[in-house]
């Protein structure tokens, strides 16, 4: 980018976030854009459309006195759209974002355009980012602030600048700063797996838990990395399983359906089923409440799809949705649309598109039956998101009912 145009570029963010109250209320009402910008030509419309809708419904909240959970769904959003290659329509919502996760969201679009490659002038929104980290009036608490310089410093390694992330890093909480392990053990070459390794190994045997989580996932990391390497991988599998039952249940199991989904994504099929059975195993030992019961069949369904076991896939897609059907009364209106959205991508996972469409068309149902809009709200954006992440595309007849469920949002809320 040249000087000219990046100050053009910061002059028009600038402009933007100033204006924000006035955007804000702009997003009231549907907004119906089929553009063909740079970076978002090549996503299907549907995807915007869906995502235009969450953001509208987000944004329905009122700032005063819902703005942690407005900005929060409006965070989600942005996510979604850069999960699915929008960076453009992610950075026109981030600056109706009105507090300080503006500043997660800018430092997020600059680490997914570093991915993809696209580094210049990137500073402009790392600098945005650093602003809102140091007004006091968006990071009243510290814990604000270091969320946002740690993706800014996880951004800064992205782009190469590693003694500037380095130096951002040092400057967090301490239960912060392995996040940016995470993005180290994504790019790590190797001369310095064996020094990564051991440092994480450390970590967890010896830390708290926000210690050991970001650990973990930095393990992970290293384990998709160097998953054809046999020998790294087994010892990245010994670190993860040497302190097994420090990690709380739930995580414990997601990390094991990664391992699985890494070792399907390699053809490794039989290690991923062997993964899927141990995931099983764990998951049919615990006692959930009925929701979470139905959400790991479904995780697990699309874990067994992907490690090729297509009736093992089956088995638990139909066990979970029968689970939903016969504990539905039991499970608390706020939690259905959840589970429900949980056994749509199972079945999307396990190619069954029009089921999934009639799972999620149920889920926006039952997500209406809550009187209060802030729920319901929840409910909207995950489903849409969900949509457009896995590739379901709503027909005319789902499209109209989120758009009328979204004209209805309104107090109580």
């Amino acid at each position: 980018m040249k000087p000219d145009s990046k100050l053009l570029t910061r002059s028009l963010l600038v402009a933007a976030l100033a204006a924000m109250p006035a955007l804000s209320g702009a997003t009231d009402g549907f907004v119906s854009r089929t553009r063909s910008q740079t970076g978002d030509a090549k996503a299907p419309a549907y995807k915007s459309r869906l995502l235009d809708l969450a953001f509208t419904a987000a944004s329905r909240l009122p700032v005063e006195p819902h703005l942690k959970n407005r900005s929060r769904a409006q965070e989600a959003v942005v996510t979604a759209c850069l999960e699915v290659d929008l960076p453009q329509r992610a950075l026109d919502y981030i600056p109706r974002i009105a507090n300080w996760r503006r500043g997660t969201a800018l430092a997020d679009y600059a680490s997914y355009s570093a991915r993809a490659g696209r580094t210049e002038g990137l500073g402009v929104f790392l600098d945005e980012a650093n602003s809102v980290a140091m007004d006091p009036d968006a990071t009243a608490q510290d814990w604000r602030r270091d969320r946002i310089l740690v993706k800014v410093a996880q951004a800064r390694a992205l782009m190469g600048e590693l003694e500037d992330a380095a130096a951002l890093e040092a400057s967090v909480a301490a239960s912060e700063r392995g996040k940016v392990d995470i993005v180290r053990a994504s790019l790590i070459d190797e001369e310095r797996f064996d020094a990564q390794l051991a440092s994480l190994d450390d970590i967890i045997r010896a830390q708290s838990f926000d210690h050991v989580q970001n650990a973990v996932v930095a393990c992970l990391e290293l384990y998709e990395r160097f998953y054809p390497d046999a020998e790294r991988r087994t010892r990245i599998e010994a670190t993860l399983r040497a302190e097994w039952k420090k990690i709380p249940l739930a995580f414990r199991i997601d990390t094991i359906l990664r391992m699985a989904d890494a070792a399907s994504a390699h053809g490794d099929l039989d290690a991923a089923r062997a993964l899927a059975v141990e995931g099983e195993k764990t998951v049919d030992e615990a006692r959930w409440v009925p929701a979470e019961n139905v959400a790991w069949l479904a995780r697990l369904a699309a874990s067994w799809q992907r490690a090729g076991g297509e009736s093992e896939a089956r088995s638990h897609a139909t066990r979970a949705l029968a689970l939903f059907e016969d504990r539905r009364s039991t499970i608390v209106d706020v939690f259905r649309a959840e589970a429900l959205q949980a056994c749509a991508e199972a079945y999307q996972a396990l190619g069954k598109s029009a089921t999934a469409h009639a799972i999620y068309a149920r889920a926006f149902g039952e997500a209406t039956l809550n009187p209060n809009s802030r729920p319901r709200i929840d409910d909207l954006v995950a489903l849409c998101c969900s949509m457009a992440r896995h590739g379901v595309e709503p027909d005319a007849g789902l499209f109209g009912q989120i758009e009328r469920i979204v004209a209805t949002l309104d107090a109580p809320w």
